[in-house]
C-alpha cells in the first residue's frame, strides 16, 4: 500500500485477447525509483538567492534585471508520485532579496496544467525561518487576491504517533499576517499572459513583517541578512479546495505539504 501511494497504480497494458503485461509497469518503477533516489540526494544542498541591487517594480511582469540573475526554481514534482518530475512544469519560480524586503516571482502556465486550465490555479510559498513546528503559508491567485497565515503544526514525535496526519492538525492563525511596519509594505501584483496562457506574479514582503529576531535589525530599520538561512516551499494549487497539484521539491511524502517542513528546499541570503 506504501508504495501504491507512493508510485500510484501500476500501469498495465490490456490487449483484445484478455492477456496483459505488468513489464511496463516495471521498468517505469524502477525508472523512478532511480530518480527518487537522485532527487533525495540533492535535497538537502543549501541553495544561495541573489541579492537585488535595485528594488524590482511589483508590477507582475518580471522584466526587472534581478529576475534575470535569479536561478529558476522548477515546480515540477507531482503529488503523491514519487520520482517523477513534470515534462514541462507548471510553474516557474525565483527569489530574490535585499536589506529590506524578501522578494518572490514566478509563472504559471495553463497549458501545463494537464488539461485543468478551467480550475482555479494559485501560487503557493511555505517560508519556515528556523522554527520547527511554526511558518507562513502564502497564496497568491491570479486575480490578484493575496493571503498570508501563520502556520503551527503539532511536534515531530506528536505526528509520528498518530496513525495518519490530518488537515485539522494544522491550526492557521488567520491574525498575524505579514505586516507592514510604517516605512516598508507588502506589494504583489499579477500579469495576465496572452491568449489565456497563464499569468505572472510579483509579491513583496518585508523582513520586519516575516518576524526576523531583533538583533538582525540595525539602526537605519534595514536588516542585517547575509548569511541567513531559512526553508521555502513553493507549490502549484487548483482548484477551490487548493488541490496540490506540483511542487518544487522532489521527495516529500504523499501528505500535506505542512507536515514535511523539514524537507523543505533551503536557502541562504547570498553576500552582497
Amino acid at each position: 500500500d506504501s508504495l501504491r501511494k507512493a508510485f500510484g497504480e501500476p500501469e498495465i497494458q490490456y490487449y483484445s485477447g484478455g492477456h496483459y503485461t505488468v513489464i511496463r509497469h516495471i521498468i517505469s518503477a524502477l525508472d523512478r525509483v532511480s530518480r527518487f533516489f537522485a532527487a533525495t540526494s540533492g535535497a538537502t544542498e543549501t541553495r544561495e538567492i541573489v541579492r537585488a541591487k535595485e528594488p524590482p517594480t511589483i508590477d507582475g511582469k518580471l522584466d526587472d534585471a534581478v529576475w534575470q540573475g535569479a536561478e529558476q526554481i522548477l515546480v515540477d514534482r507531482p503529488h503523491g508520485r514519487a520520482g517523477l518530475a513534470a515534462e514541462s512544469p507548471p510553474m516557474i519560480a525565483r527569489l530574490a532579496w535585499d536589506e529590506h524586503y524578501l522578494y518572490l516571482g514566478y509563472e504559471i502556465r495553463n497549458a501545463d496544467l494537464d488539461g485543468e486550465r478551467d480550475r482555479l490555479a494559485r501560487a503557493q510559498f511555505f517560508l519556515s525561518l528556523g522554527r520547527p513546528t511554526e511558518f507562513w503559508e502564502m497564496q497568491h491567485a491570479a486575480g490578484n487576491e493575496f493571503s498570508t497565515h501563520w502556520c503551527v503544526v503539532p511536534p515531530a514525535a506528536e505526528l509520528r504517533a498518530k496513525p495518519k496526519v490530518e488537515p485539522a492538525d494544522v491550526r492557521r492563525d488567520r491574525q498575524p499576517f505579514v505586516a507592514n511596519d510604517g516605512k516598508h509594505s507588502a506589494s504583489h501584483a499579477i500579469e495576465q499572459l496572452p491568449n489565456d496562457a497563464g499569468f505572472r506574479g510579483e509579491i513583496r514582503l518585508p523582513w520586519s513583517g516575516l518576524g526576523l529576531p531583533a538583533e538582525r535589525k540595525q539602526k537605519d530599520d534595514s536588516f542585517r541578512l547575509s548569511g541567513l538561512e531559512f526553508q521555502i516551499l513553493s507549490a502549484v494549487l487548483i482548484g477551490n479546495d487548493g488541490e496540490a497539484r506540483t511542487w518544487s521539491s522532489g521527495e516529500l511524502p504523499n501528505q500535506p505539504l505542512h507536515f514535511s517542513n523539514s524537507r523543505w528546499p533551503r536557502y541562504i541570503l547570498a553576500k552582497p
